[in-house]
């Protein structure tokens, strides 16, 4: 217990000692003296503490706290969106150095030099923008900024064209990264500063409401967390069709991504305890079941490298860019990444909850901020992808993905009625037979086609 108590009086000194001397050094200075005595007191002697305390002077403390309080959330009106960006300016530089390696560890390792231009770079572009402030104060009005177009207002426009500039200097530098010395990547920072910036926005807001109640109250009065939560879901789509749109395939050279050469795979359908060829794309049957109330549960099998996840990816591909005519949203998780493995695959059939996957995504979505939640989850169409990725990870046997489905299917029919999974995975890990038998209409099994001889020579002239 004495431990407990000393850890909670330094933690009390430190906080104290920070906000009162800048308010009142008498005050602080008395009042160190007296925590310092608490301090140092043995545990058998805390009954003491009354004697001590009791010299506080309590009422200018808070007096004090209410003086730095005031200090802290008082922002001017022409000051407030100058400080949210010049705030999330310097914190996107920092995340996106990072991103390209050149975090603490890496810096303190750097030459001299290096550090100067790093700092000189940052010292510099708060100079900029206090010098832009003042050049420019109109572009900093909260009233004419327009949160719907965020890239398009002048003050956004305007920094990225300062860190654009300014970060050329750092063009030579060089430095050890992941055992390989490599040299700053100039169009990567940039392409990272922008993409970090609108979030940093949101989150220097949010962190401090108090602070900035002047720029909440004034922007037509659009609550900062959705905001921020539309943002999450954005970034969270982009990076789907990255992969899709953007990222070579097979390191390939000329950049040839999964787009430029996708084709349509055709599929099987299981019928009647057999597989039924059916030579028309797969996604003309998934995106018509979509619209239907039936089935609730669609599996879709093949063999490795067959085309599972590049299909996942197609699918968000058309839904981000409205090639699916559908009233729900759409949502990609990958089952290999799940943080609670335990609680998605349960020992029982009973036990299996659909909450969890929610929880798993939101995850995902929302960068473990837990204060956002997917309330469309219940009337939306979920993706889970690698369900043998998954079972392999956990070293569970196959008859653990029939156990899950069956509970899957429970829940939707029961409890989720509105809502659609769709699973993708290998052959080999569900018994086909059992499964058709939970419900003909609520459950779909299809396997993808291997690829016609027309199709082979549509992915090579594609490539």
């Amino acid at each position: 217990m004495g431990k407990e108590k000393r850890e909670l009086t330094l933690l009390i000194i430190n906080a104290l000692q920070d906000a009162l001397k800048v308010v009142y050094k008498e005050e602080y200075n008395f009042l160190g003296k007296i925590l310092s005595k608490i301090y140092e007191l043995p545990s058998d002697k805390w009954e003491d503490i009354e004697k001590i305390l009791v010299n506080i002077p309590y009422a200018k403390i808070l007096n004090a706290f209410f003086k730095i309080l005031e200090h802290i959330q008082k922002v001017d009106k022409e000051d407030v969106l100058y400080v949210i960006l010049s705030t999330a300016t310097i914190k996107t530089i920092g995340e996106a150095l990072s991103e390209l390696g050149l975090d603490e560890e890496v810096y303190d390792k750097l030459s001299d030099e290096d550090k100067k231009k790093i700092q000189g770079f940052i010292n510099g572009i708060k100079e900029s923008l206090k010098n832009l402030k003042q050049e420019n104060p109109d572009i900093f009005d909260i009233c004419k900024f327009d949160l719907n177009n965020f890239y398009e207002n002048e003050a956004i426009k305007e920094i990225l064209n300062l860190v654009s500039k300014s970060v050329e200097n750092l063009k030579e530098i060089k430095y050890e990264y992941k055992n390989e010395t490599k040299k700053f990547h100039i169009e990567d920072f940039k392409r990272k500063f922008k993409e970090y910036l609108k979030k940093n926005f949101w989150l220097v807001v949010e962190g401090d409401k108090n602070k900035f109640k002047e720029f909440l109250e004034n922007i037509d009065n659009q609550s900062c967390k959705e905001n921020l939560k539309i943002y999450y879901k954005n970034t969270y789509y982009a990076e789907i069709i990255k992969e899709f749109e953007v990222e070579p395939i097979f390191n390939d050279e000329r950049g040839v991504a999964l787009k430029d050469v996708y084709v349509e795979p055709y599929y099987y359908i299981y019928e009647e305890y057999e597989y039924k060829g059916i030579e028309e794309s797969i996604l003309k049957y998934l995106y018509s079941a979509f619209k239907r109330k039936k089935p609730n549960l669609i599996i879709i099998l093949g063999y490795p490298g067959e085309g599972k996840t590049s299909l996942a990816r197609k699918i968000i591909y058309d839904f981000v860019s409205n090639q699916i005519d559908i009233d729900k949203n759409i949502y990609l998780l990958k089952l290999r990444y799940v943080k609670k493995p335990q609680d998605v695959l349960k020992e029982n059939v009973e036990d299996i909850d659909i909450e969890s996957i929610k929880w798993e995504l939101e995850q995902v979505i929302f960068r473990k901020n837990t204060e956002f939640k997917l309330e469309d989850f219940e009337d939306s169409i979920i993706i889970l992808d690698g369900l043998d990725e998954l079972l392999m990870v956990q070293n569970y046997l196959s008859d653990k993905a029939d156990k899950f489905i069956e509970g899957l299917l429970t829940k939707l029919q029961i409890q989720y009625p509105n809502l659609k999974i769709v699973i993708t995975s290998r052959l080999g890990y569900l018994n086909e037979n059992k499964l058709a038998r939970l419900g003909k209409d609520s459950i779909k099994i299809l396997k993808l086609h291997e690829f016609t001889q027309k199709q082979q020579k549509e992915w090579i002239k594609k490539y």
